[in-house]
């Protein structure tokens, strides 16, 4: 189906699957948009794509090379053939076994439409003839016939199957144990279409990483998570003044990686009963209102907000403005990164080649708490107010003489690196130094200016 959104949408998309490449055709306004993720047990070649189509050449199927294309047809029914010349242009590209899913904006039969102006039989004919003349054939399906609905009341209510499966004989003969499905749908007016094959791990295999604690940003609103950090740090009299705040630092990583493990598991309840509720709402439209279906969908979106600005944090994206979907971004760090930053092994000195766990790669401190946390609740984990003492200087510098790093590579964590230059950029308490050093800055500027040492200029516009 068509997408609605563009590379940046599908990049947090991408990571949320665990998929490690793609290729993005943007959409147009609200409408159109394709998308094409793969994992890393696929072999991907792309052929051609259009803002109609993306087409490639996939081998993962034990070897087997076959042709994948993603359609949407045009939803001008006047321009339609369009899309069926271009149809039939890809079918001439290749002699590869075909499989070609997607949107294609029109049904093959009156009986695929319910509801509004009867089709016209020759743009029914006209679909049919295409897929004929390409050699395709529908694949069947396993769920409601319908794939669209305009979503309105009574008699006004149209539904069609729009969305389909098609696949050459040379494509069904090398993989006959498939299955399509009609998912469940909400917000979109179009049902997801599902090939899975008889063998998962052929097509879909996938590592599961070691779980490392990383803190949320979506937690920031959550009152609950600021009381649990409250309770946590409290004031260790007679402890060393820096010991206390790298055990409230501990104390907050280990209570919160456990309060977020219980959140976790209620979202995915709350989601998922709101799916339950969306799919008995739509399999019984007659008992239940469309007022009432938008309710749920829009108690299923808040839910999935949450979810979504944590997989948002996962894709290293950020945003400009914090909770608005629609929101322009200001910057895009990286695209997939869990294939390209796996490490298989270093070479020596020596030249040797050593596949065991060691080496170097950029990531957050032990505590998996990252500069948010401190810039937002660090006067909760034990920094004072500015008014800056010997003894409080001391614990500064302290700080950055007695700097350690350790690395995660590919999951875990090791190693207990002590530096000699203090801190990096990048490091938790680096911005917090800078704000100082400015601030100190400011003030032998502001009293050079008082006693006449530093004067200003204009400068004109």
């Amino acid at each position: 189906m068509e997408t609605k959104s563009d590379n940046v949408r599908m990049e947090i998309l991408c990571v949320k699957l665990g998929f490690v490449g793609k290729l993005v055709v943007n959409c147009s306004g609200r409408s159109g948009g394709l998308c094409m993720l793969w994992s890393a047990k696929v072999l991907i070649t792309l052929l051609s794509f259009s803002v109609d189509h993306i087409d490639v050449q996939v081998d993962s199927f034990c070897n087997k090379w076959c042709r994948l294309t993603v359609f949407y047809g045009n939803p001008a029914s006047n321009q339609r053939f369009h899309s069926w010349n271009l149809l039939k242009r890809l079918a001439g590209m290749s002699s590869l076994p075909w499989v070609c899913l997607g949107y294609f904006n029109e049904v093959l039969d009156k009986s695929e439409k319910m509801g509004g102006i009867p089709k016209n039989w020759n743009l029914l004919t006209a679909f049919r003839e295409a897929l004929d003349d390409c050699g395709l054939e529908g694949l069947g399906f396993v769920g409601p016939l319908f794939t669209w609905c305009n979503k309105r009341e009574g008699e006004t209510m149209i539904q069609e199957r729009l969305d389909r499966c098609t696949g050459s004989i040379k494509w069904k003969l090398l993989f006959p144990h498939f299955t399509v499905f009609h998912l469940d749908y909400w917000r979109s007016d179009h049902r997801p279409i599902l090939l899975e094959f008889s063998n998962h791990s052929v097509v879909l295999g996938n590592v599961r990483k070691k779980r490392r604690f990383h803190f949320e940003e979506c937690w920031m609103d959550n009152q609950d998570c600021r009381d649990l950090i409250s309770r946590v740090c409290v004031d260790r009299g007679g402890f060393n003044a820096v010991d206390v705040v790298i055990g409230n630092i501990k104390a907050c990583g280990l209570s919160l990686d456990s309060w977020n493990g219980q959140c976790k598991r209620r979202l995915k309840e709350v989601i998922i009963n709101k799916k339950m509720e969306l799919k008995d709402a739509y399999n019984n439209t007659s008992s239940f209102s469309w007022e009432s279906i938008h309710q749920i969908e829009a108690q299923l979106d808040s839910a999935l907000e949450i979810e979504e600005r944590y997989w948002r944090q996962r894709s290293r994206i950020e945003w400009l403005k914090c909770g608005d979907r629609n929101t322009r971004f200001f910057h895009m760090k990286a695209s997939v990164r869990q294939a390209r930053n796996k490490i298989k092994g270093l070479f020596g000195n020596g030249g040797q080649w050593y596949s065991s766990k060691r080496g170097a790669m950029k990531a957050p401190g032990r505590d998996g708490l990252p500069a948010l946390f401190y810039q937002r609740l660090w006067g909760k984990v034990g920094l004072g107010k500015l008014g800056f003492s010997e003894r409080w200087i001391n614990l500064i510098m302290r700080c950055i003489s007695s700097v350690s790093y350790s690395f995660v590579l590919n999951g875990d964590i090791y190693g207990d690196i002590k530096l000699t230059h203090g801190l990096r950029q990048g490091d938790p308490l680096s911005p917090y130094l800078f704000i100082i050093c400015a601030e100190g800055f400011s003030t032998l500027v502001q009293q050079a200016v008082n006693m006449g040492n530093l004067q200003g200029f204009e400068v004109q516009p």
